[in-house]
């Protein structure tokens, strides 16, 4: 594994709402939670 695949494990705390709609979006989409927060924090690079 290089280091640019390395991973790193994290811990946050969501209120309800928003754990509900992660939940829900990775259901919809098939995506894991991770990899839904990893793809939204690409997108805030690019902005």
């Amino acid at each position: 594994m290089s280091a640019k695949d390395e991973k790193k494990r994290v811990m946050i705390t969501l209120n309800n709402d928003v754990f509900e709609k992660l939940e829900r979006l990775s259901k919809e989409t098939g995506l894991s939670k991770s990899s839904l927060i990893t793809l939204w924090i690409n997108e805030q690079k690019k902005a």
